[in-house]
């Protein structure tokens, strides 16, 4: 795991010392643990410290306005705490399945590699 570390010692070389596999499963790993967090009350309520954490999509209803504010808020966050990605997509895809109702889908390019293959992350909505 090396977010913060990542972040304070961002060279342009960085993609060259780590490797692109090593770089593209840390930034799968921080992706996973923001689409992960979840909500507190306090932040519910306005008095939280930390703005990295998602309601839980199952308590979201289904097509609603607030999935879209759902998906537009996880695409806010990604772009705020993991800048080695540009032009960050997020897709909430559908399942059919009652526990998890829909499959979270980020793609985005590394900033290192804009003309290189596409980064895609893709995670159960209701976990």
């Amino acid at each position: 795991m090396q977010f913060l570390f990542d972040k304070l010692v961002a060279r342009p070389d960085s993609l060259a010392a780590h490797g692109e596999e090593a770089l593209r499963k840390a930034i799968l790993y921080q992706l996973d643990w923001l689409v992960g967090c979840r909500e507190w009350l306090a932040e519910q309520q306005g008095t939280g410290l930390l703005d990295i954490s998602m309601p839980d999509p199952l308590s979201l209803p289904a097509g609603g306005p607030l999935l879209q504010h759902y998906a537009e808020r996880l695409r806010k966050l990604i772009e705020l705490h993991e800048p080695r990605l540009i032009g960050v997509k997020v897709e909430l895809l559908p399942t059919r399945q009652p526990r998890h109702p829909f499959r979270i889908g980020v793609t985005a390019m590394l900033r290192d590699l804009p003309e290189g293959p596409e980064l895609r992350f893709e995670r159960d909505g209701g976990g």
